[in-house]
This record gives structure tokens, C-alpha cells and sequence, in this order.
């Protein structure tokens, strides 16, 4: 005797999962349709070595000769244990499919053959979860730079009828640029330590129209004060976009930011806590804290945890994007100190200074230190170069718990060490994606399409090795999808990275400490092996996707 399990009247791709999803060994789909009676019959699908697949011609020949014998010679007939017949609860297995294709895709055009009975029944039962895909799909995203600025814009293009934002996790310990030296103005003067901010406000700008853009991305120079800046500005603006952007909306937009300059006019750089002239600061970096300061996020010697969400919430609305950026911890770099440890003690240019030394600390340095031997773990030290174990922000394992099997979560290209693995690495963050990982979130680990300083000396293997070390976790126990770039022309690649960053310093191929030495592109074998440890490979050319959104978004469209 056999079990047999009826599941009802299904299609025949339904038929297939269900064989899948009850282990059986053997599925039998009974056919009367649209074929002529002579057609009809069973359309039977059997469990291999590899999931399952259709018998052969000679098989199918076997089963027929043999059913013939029993049926003959009623051999075999009395004997064995009874057989038994389970009816499945039909709409339970067709949801269960449906919501199986829906999570294996981002986005679809969907036909319905109506003058089927089975799969219209199927389609009116299912028509708004297959409906409201793009309106629903949390997304979020992990990483900092240009790299996560380019996949948010193209997730925009992809998902464009959103209900809910893109979330996307950024680090919190970056000491560079402007975001360092406000950062350090405000320790010195009002003792309170801030979460950098530069990459939190270049994700939330990354959407925007291109004129809301160049005004946001736009840095001070000479100015005492902003309103003196945002005055020339506007008019700068006007006259690119004469033709493009209407004025009256130029003159809203400007009359917006006003209102948190005069702000910041007043209280931060009137009373000597900020200092405008000559620190490059950058229109979107004011706006952040003339906000977070108006709302008294940010007050002299305190942080408060409360208002600062607020206060992100109220600048993605001012702005109006499609992006929130979340600060993966309220610690900064004052709390929390990168320590990235060498295979070996090494001779290093730090600062145009030779030194010798087994571990490179801090994010400026570990970026644009020079070096022979790779780095193999992150850690996190104190002031005082103690080992410690900070956490991520309640709010950052609260946002990945809420993702379920039709979500997508990213690691977008950003700097290994000081971006990716400084995010990682907070507590409670791999544990948060292991779990996401097992209820079926689909997680993507895109590969830096380019060897810099930080991964120099590093192949895919090592690399992998590099963050299983650190993170105390197998990447294949995070991520499911792994991403790689096929394209081998490097002007293409640098082009992509570097798109926004001008300020070449004084060393060939160098753009902010970004030396770009190669490229990661896997060979069959290399893809051979990650796809044994369950890993689903995707490699395309990672400079198909564009920064503008009038361009089509690209080749990311492949998850």
C-alpha cells in the first residue's frame, strides 16, 4: 500500500511544490483540460538526487508495463500494508505557492489565462497579495557612500509605488571630512558626542531631483554664514535650470532651508559653536543640524535618543525622499574606535609617515593607510585601546525583525572594513539577519566590484574569511544571494564609484583614500564552489546600474 495525498484541484506548477513540500515521492497530476480525450491522462513528476524532475519516455514505458502486469495477474494484490488517502486542505497549499513565487521575485507583468478554471479561481483568491507586491516590499539596506547611494536610487526606480520608505543602515564611527570636524566642535564645545551624519544625509538626498541635489550637495567655502551661501546659490540654480525647473518652485525649496540657516546663523555659528568659513561643510550637513538642534535633538552636553529619530523622520519628510537613513548606533567615533588587525606586523604609510605596526586604528587612517600585508579582523577598542562590544540602536534590530519572506535585505558596495564590517559588527545585528535569513527574507551580499586599500591582498575566499573572522558568524548563515561584477574595464568601475567625489589627492588613482588596484570577478570555479555552500550567484555587470533616475535603473532589476 501506498499514502496518497489528494490536494484538490490545483495547477500543475502547483502540483510541482506540493511534491516538493510534502517530501513525496512521487507526484500525479490528472489531466482532462483543454487536450482532446486521446490526451488526456497523468502528468507525473518524481523526487532525484537533484529535487525532481519528469520521468523519461523508457520509465513512463516501465510504470505502464508493470501496471499492466499487476492489473493481469493480480500479482502483488493482498499484500503489504494498507494504503492510506489524506485529503490536503487545498487553499492552504495554494497559498503557500503563491506566496512562494511572490517572495522569488522584486518585480513582475503578470498574464492571467482566465479561460482556465483553475488558474482564474487561483488568481481571484490571490489578486491583491500578487496586486499590491511593489506597495508593500520592505526594503532595507546596509552600507554608506556612493555605492548604497546608487542601489537606494535604483531600488526607487524598481519599487516606485512605495507606502513605505527604504530604510537604509548606516554607520555611525565615521571621524572624516566635514561630518568629523562639526562632530568635533560640538565634543569640545558643548560635550555632547554625535553620531556622524555625513552618509545618513547622502542617502536620504540620493532620490531627490538633480537641482534639489546640486543644492544639498553644494559646500560652503567662503561664506561667514549660510543664508549669505543659500542666496547665491539660489540664483546659480535658477540659472542652470532656467529652462527645466520651474523658479517659483527654486524659491519654495531655498524659503524651506531658510528657515533652520537663520537657525543656525543664530545659535550655532553667531555664538562661535560652529565655524563656517573655509571647512567645506556642505548645505545638506546644516540642514541636519539646524534641524536636529531647532528640535533640541542635539543640546549642549546632551543627546536625546527620542528626538533624534524624530528628527530624521522630519528631515526625510522636509525633503520629501523616498529614503530614511538610520544610524546603525548613536556612538560615535568618540565611544567607538576601529582597530582593523594586519597578518602580521607590517610597514605601513600612515600620514606620509613609514611606521611599523601589527593593527591600523581608525577610520581616516584604516581608509588611506598604505600597506603590503591585508587586514584579516576588525575589532573595537575603547580611548584607551580596550577591546569592547558595543551594540546597535534598539531601532536598527527592530526595523530588520519586521522583514518577512517578501522583503529584501542589501549590503550594498561601500568600503569593506570601515563601512560594511563597522556596521556588521555592532551587536545584535547578525543574529537580527540570521534570523530574517531563516523566516525567509531574501538577503543579498553584493561584492565590491573593486580592490581598494582595505581589501588589498584579498581574493573572494579571503574576503569572506576576513568577515567570518570578524563578525563570529559564516556569511552563508547571513546571506543567501551573492552578487559579483562581470565588467573588466576599470575606467567604468572608477567612473561608478567615484562619480561625485572631486577632490583628488596628490597620488595616481586616488579619490578620498579610494585606490582602486583591481577588480573582484569570479572564475566558474570560484562560483562553483560558493554555490555548494548554498549560495545563488549572480554575476553582471555592476556598472550597468545608473545614478540618474530619468535612466533606466539597470541591471540590479536581477534579484
Amino acid at each position: 500500500g501506498i499514502d496518497v495525498i489528494d490536494i484538490g484541484l490545483v495547477t500543475t506548477p502547483i502540483l510541482y511544490f506540493a511534491t516538493l513540500y510534502f517530501d513525496a515521492d512521487l507526484g500525479v497530476m490528472i489531466t482532462a483540460s483543454h487536450n482532446p480525450p486521446q490526451e488526456n491522462g497523468f502528468k507525473p513528476v518524481i523526487k532525484d538526487k537533484e529535487g525532481q524532475r519528469n520521468p523519461t519516455t523508457p520509465e513512463i514505458r516501465k510504470i505502464t508495463e508493470f501496471a499492466k502486469k499487476i492489473l493481469d495477474t493480480q500479482e502483488f494484490v493482498g499484500f503489504g500494508r494498507e494504503a492510506s488517502l489524506i485529503k490536503a486542505d487545498n487553499k492552504e497549499i495554494i497559498e503557500k505557492y503563491v506566496n512562494m513565487v511572490i517572495a522569488s521575485v522584486l518585480k513582475f507583468s503578470l498574464i492571467i489565462d482566465r479561460e482556465s478554471t483553475t488558474s482564474s479561481s487561483i488568481f481571484k483568491i490571490h489578486k491583491h497579495n500578487l496586486s499590491s507586491r511593489d506597495a508593500s516590499v520592505k526594503v532595507v539596506v546596509i552600507g554608506g557612500g556612493t555605492g548604497t547611494k546608487v542601489v537606494s536610487q535604483a531600488l526607487v526606480n524598481i519599487l516606485p509605488k512605495r507606502s513605505l520608505p527604504i530604510n537604509i543602515i548606516v554607520d555611525s564611527t565615521d571621524s572624516g571630512g566635514s561630518t568629523g570636524r562639526l562632530q568635533g566642535e560640538f565634543y569640545n564645545k558643548w560635550g555632547v558626542s554625535i553620531p556622524a551624519f555625513g552618509d545618513l544625509m547622502s542617502v536620504v538626498v540620493s532620490n531627490l531631483e538633480e537641482w534639489k541635489q546640486e543644492i544639498l550637495e553644494y559646500r560652503f567655502k567662503y561664506e561667514k554664514f549660510t543664508i549669505e551661501g543659500l542666496s547665491t546659490l539660489r540664483k546659480s540654480i535658477k540659472k542652470i535650470y532656467a529652462d527645466k525647473v520651474d523658479s517659483k518652485e527654486i524659491d519654495e525649496f531655498i524659503a524651506l532651508l531658510s528657515k533652520y540657516f537663520i537657525f543656525i546663523d543664530r545659535e550655532l555659528i553667531g555664538k562661535r559653536i560652529i565655524t563656517l568659513s573655509n571647512q567645506n561643510h556642505s548645505v545638506k550637513n546644516m540642514l541636519f543640524l539646524g534641524v536636529m538642534v531647532e528640535t533640541k535633538a542635539i543640546e549642549e552636553g546632551k543627546l536625546d535618543r527620542k528626538r533624534f529619530e524624530e528628527g530624521l523622520i522630519k528631515i526625510q519628510a522636509i525633503l520629501q525622499s523616498d529614503v530614511l537613513g538610520v544610524p546603525i548606533s548613536l556612538l560615535s567615533h568618540y565611544e567607538v574606535i576601529l582597530s582593523a588587525v594586519l597578518k602580521g606586523k607590517d610597514r605601513v604609510w600612515m600620514n606620509d609617515t613609514a611606521i611599523e605596526t601589527e593593527k591600523v586604528q581608525g577610520q581616516v587612517e584604516i581608509t588611506g593607510t598604505i600597506h603590503s600585508k591585508p587586514y584579516i579582523k576588525l575589532d573595537f577598542v575603547d580611548r584607551e585601546e580596550k577591546l569592547i562590544r558595543p551594540y546597535a540602536d534598539s531601532k536598527v534590530i527592530e526595523i530588520i525583525n519586521r522583514l518577512c519572506n517578501k522583503d529584501l535585505l542589501i549590503i550594498s558596495p561601500g568600503s569593506d572594513i570601515t563601512t560594511r564590517l563597522a556596521i556588521l559588527k555592532m551587536g545584535g545585528i547578525c543574529e537580527a539577519i540570521c534570523r530574517a535569513k531563516e523566516r525567509g527574507v531574501k538577503s543579498i551580499f553584493i561584492f565590491n566590484p573593486t580592490v581598494d586599500l582595505e581589501s588589498l591582498g584579498h581574493n573572494i575566499f579571503s574576503l569572506l574569511k576576513l568577515y567570518e573572522d570578524s563578525l563570529d558568524y559564516k556569511i552563508d548563515d547571513l546571506f543567501y544571494y551573492l552578487i559579483f561584477n562581470k565588467e573588466r574595464r576599470i575606467d567604468k568601475i572608477v567612473d561608478l564609484i567615484n562619480r561625485e567625489k572631486s577632490q583628488l589627492r596628490r597620488r595616481e588613482n586616488v579619490m578620498r583614500g579610494k585606490t582602486i588596484l583591481g577588480l573582484f570577478i569570479p572564475t566558474e570555479r570560484e562560483i562553483e564552489i560558493l554555490n555548494k555552500r548554498g549560495f545563488k550567484i549572480y554575476v553582471e555587470n555592476l556598472g550597468e546600474i545608473r545614478k540618474t533616475r530619468v535612466r533606466k535603473a539597470g541591471r540590479i532589476a536581477y534579484f
